[in-house]
């Protein structure tokens, strides 16, 4: 939010998404102890939504962040 991401409200959405899933996962485990889908969950489910953030959303993010603090910088240096 602070370097204006155009697309922050859709990456706040995604972790709030994902924490809900969590929610949901460790719920359905304390009802049913299905230790087979939480190991599912935790081994497969979580890592490739992970995985796939990183490569995407995370990277995206990461650069444009950068490129607005190395502007803001430059502006500061009177570039």
């Amino acid at each position: 939010e602070k370097y204006g991401f155009p697309a922050y409200e859709l990456h706040v959405a995604e972790h709030r998404h994902v924490l809900e899933d969590m929610g949901k996962e460790l719920g359905y485990w304390r009802s049913h102890r299905d230790v087979a889908r939480l190991k599912d969950y935790l081994l497969t489910e979580f890592p490739r939504w992970l995985m796939n953030r990183l490569v995407n959303m995370d990277t995206v993010s990461a650069t444009y962040i950068s490129r607005v603090r190395h502007n803001d910088l430059d502006q500061a240096k009177g570039f």
